[in-house]
């Protein structure tokens, strides 16, 4: 009796679940059927968790690195074991910083030396220091000038211009790479007469003065150019090839968000020179001297280059003499966000609708203050927005751009190759074309050779790291993201 009384509540448990046994299995007349059913599988269920437990317990638990721990009691690991999952645990957490530093750095490659942005433009011309590499290293810098950084910022697109059409770094002007206009062609066609008629005898003329007095010899005269201008050169490249922001014709210097976004133009725009360069330095590589040419060349024309939301716009449409005109498209915002991605196609300049934009203040883009901060929202991935559902966020943000050309299609996967090599932040979302017409093309000047020839858009989406870019932007640029002004 004694016994019971200490463990009275022992015993009433016990006969407690006595009567749920018995009422679970034993053929009681008036147990109730679902309540039989219902804690049979209850007690079934709690059986097998007891042996899944037991189960674990035997099961080694094993980490790299560390001994396997086999047979604890009650399956709870060792403390060398708890100790050696959080050792491994710290290492992958540390490795993933590791990594995303590593990204950012190789992201801000040839775009900002310490904390000052570079503009993409090569220091000389010396080719004993362009083996091995597509483009010349470290560039001008942007100073507290604005004026001075808009002669930089236009030096570099007719320096990128005679680099692909020739291979030399010198400047040349925006219609040296494409072909001759034809009025240009007849005025010096009515030149080289008028000096043949400064040759003769007072009295005597030479026949074909004039844009129609001898057709056949005019034609054949322009034909002539036409062969001389594409032998001396390794692809065309249009006057409007490349994106310039329209400030860049104004009497007014820059203001800060108009050098910040001059400044990812650049690193994007380059990137595709190098890109093409070192294709065509590829394909020509065993060429004579004589013939480097646009006819043995795997590019053969840049049409243009358009960095911002509107590159989402397929231009590739409709039929169009000598290929497709879009040198004055508006690029829309540079960056693209959940916000502005229904903003494609409409006007307004680089920045969103409604953005105050601030006035400059003294001190390089680097160096001088923010009081905006960034907002902290993660980046979401929504492929409502696109291929990757990727758009501006805490870590990163997206810039489109489309890439027009006239190509040997053997060549066109080579060039994506080589624009993911200028820089780990690439990813090719879209690609169309078409072949080209090559009397269409002749028509228009461009003399292309014997290969077959398409003409390609490719849509490229590119990621600029905040690690690098944020202590760059200035407060205008911040508002676009989100921020609020103080």
């Amino acid at each position: 009796m004694k016994y019971v009384k200490e463990n009275l509540t022992l015993v009433i448990c016990a006969g407690v679940a006595l009567v749920f046994l018995v009422f679970a299995f034993a053929p009681i007349p008036f147990a109730v059927p679902s309540l039989k059913a219902g804690l049979a599988a209850q007690m079934q269920e709690r059986y097998n968790h007891i042996k899944t437990v037991q189960q674990w317990s035997k099961e080694a638990l094993v980490l790299p690195g560390a001994d396997p721990a086999k047979g604890q009691a009650k399956g709870i690991p060792p403390k060398n074991w708890v100790e050696a999952k959080t050792s491994l645990m710290k290492n992958i957490n540390d490795q993933q910083k590791e990594v995303e530093a590593a990204a950012g750095a190789g992201n801000a490659r040839g775009r900002v030396e310490g904390k000052v942005p570079l503009l993409p433009v090569p220091n000389a011309p010396l080719p004993e220091q362009m083996k091995g590499v597509p483009m010349a290293g470290y560039l001008p810098k942007v100073t507290s000038d604005p004026m001075m950084f808009k002669v930089s910022y236009g030096k570099q697109f007719r320096v990128w211009r005679n680099f692909l059409a020739t291979g030399g770094l010198t400047e040349v002007e925006d219609d040296a790479a494409a072909p001759p206009k034809e009025e240009i062609l007849k005025a010096a066609f009515d030149a080289k007469k008028l000096a043949e008629q400064a040759q003769l005898a007072p009295g005597m003329t030479v026949p074909g003065i004039g844009t129609s007095a001898n057709p056949a010899e005019q034609m054949a005269y322009e034909r002539t150019q036409l062969m001389n201008r594409a032998a001396g050169l390794r692809m065309y490249v249009d006057p409007n090839a490349f994106q310039i922001r329209s400030w860049f014709g104004q009497d007014a210097p820059p203001d800060d968000a108009q050098v910040f976004e001059a400044f990812a133009d650049s690193w994007f725009e380059s990137d595709v020179v190098k890109a093409i360069v070192t294709v065509n330095n590829q394909a020509l590589a065993g060429v004579g001297a004589g013939d480097r040419n646009v006819g043995k060349s795997g590019i053969k024309r840049l049409t243009r280059i358009m960095v911002g939301n509107n590159a989402r716009v397929r231009y590739l449409t409709g039929s169009t003499t000598g290929g497709v005109a879009v040198s004055t498209a508006d690029p829309g915002p540079l960056f693209f966000t959940a916000a502005n991605s229904s903003l494609v196609g409409s006007s307004g300049g680089p920045l969103m609708a409604g953005v105050p934009v601030a006035a400059s203040d003294s001190g390089t883009l680097a160096t001088r203050p923010s009081s905006v901060k960034l907002p902290d929202t993660p980046n979401k991935i929504d492929y409502v927005l696109g291929m990757t559902g990727r758009s501006a966020g805490a870590n990163y943000d997206v810039v489109y751009m489309s890439v027009v050309l006239d190509l040997d299609p053997a060549y066109l996967f080579k060039f994506i190759d080589q624009l993911y090599r200028q820089n780990m932040c690439y990813t090719v979302v879209n690609i169309q074309s078409r072949a080209v017409d090559p009397l269409d093309r002749a028509s228009a000047g461009y003399l292309y050779g014997e290969a077959q020839v398409i003409e390609v858009e490719v849509l490229v989406e590119g990621i600029l790291f905040r690690s690098w870019t944020e202590p760059l932007m200035p407060d205008a640029v911040k508002m676009t993201l989100g921020s609020v002004a103080p």
